[in-house]
């Protein structure tokens, strides 16, 4: 069996480097930013916790479970959000690439300012 193993393995990689998506062969390599991907799984743990919360408050319940349900849902989210930009056209990458990165600069634009204000709050009156 031990001399089973390589081969194996070898044609396991091979199978799995055969299914992998060629880049530049006509699709799009388009995916979400880092900084995008941990705002979209914040957004969406909030807004499972309040829902299983409510939940809870109807007589459901998820103890236990609240934390698996907001990763696999975080991640399903990310991996829709993954398969839609692979539908944008290889002539439009660019401009998607630049879109992203417009919508991280403006989303860190704002936390920044909140940030700033937070430590530098305006005088009243």
């Amino acid at each position: 069996m031990k001399r089973m193993r390589f081969p194996l393995i070898l044609f396991a990689a091979l199978i799995l480097s055969a299914c992998a998506a060629v880049p530049g062969g006509g699709e799009s390599v388009i995916e979400l930013p880092g900084e995008l991907i941990t705002y979209l799984q914040l957004g969406v743990g909030i807004v499972v916790t309040f829902v299983l919360t409510e939940l809870a408050k109807r007589g459901f319940d998820f103890q236990g479970h609240k934390a698996q349900i907001t990763a696999s849902l975080a991640a399903a989210a990310v991996v829709i959000l993954n398969a839609i930009l692979a539908k944008v056209p290889v002539t439009y990458e660019g401009f998607a690439v630049m879109a992203l990165q417009v919508l991280v600069l403006i989303l860190g634009s704002f936390g920044l300012y909140k940030g700033f204000r937070t430590l530098y709050p305006k005088p009243q009156g």
